[in-house]
């Protein structure tokens, strides 16, 4: 009996003492773990502006418009050119933007996407389509306007 309750006292002590443990640890540790996560985070800050502050947009810009051209050119060829088609009308236009526009959303890399949260706010991926068709469909006016005034002017 007598060793019972000593057996007793020595878990509820063990049981306290573990409680005791946990509320040091959140009382002293947490506040001290806060502190180094807040001086983390404000580091990553830090960074982020450095970065910001090294990059060029016009050369970002740059690489977006090559990137994009060159999808809206290969297009061009391999649906227009290859099929010696001289005249691309409006609908094909608009077929050749919404193609344009799910290759790329689903070819772009990270790199890429990147470079676009460089040079304006995408905040999600409805955000990122929305610029990426914008993106497309200015290309795709401009070179199919050269293609359909370059063949009419050729038909002359």
């Amino acid at each position: 009996m007598h060793t019972e309750l000593i057996f007793i006292l020595l878990c509820l002590s063990c049981l306290f003492l573990s409680g005791a443990l946990v509320l040091i640890g959140f009382l002293v540790i947490k506040p001290y773990l806060d502190k180094i996560a807040a001086a983390n985070d404000m580091h990553i800050m830090n960074e982020k502006y450095a970065l910001f502050t090294s990059i060029n947009v016009d050369d970002i810009n740059e690489k977006l418009d090559k990137y994009f051209s060159n999808f809206v050119n290969k297009y061009v060829v391999y649906k227009f050119v290859s099929k010696k088609i001289n005249y691309i009308k409006d609908a094909e236009v608009e077929t050749m933007i919404n193609d344009l526009t799910k290759l790329i959303a689903i070819d772009i890399s990270e790199l890429y996407i990147f470079y676009i949260k460089m040079s304006t706010s995408i905040t999600d991926q409805d955000s990122l389509l929305l610029y990426i068709r914008n993106r497309i469909q200015a290309e795709t006016i401009d070179v199919v306007s050269g293609y359909n005034k370059a063949n009419i002017d050729a038909a002359k």
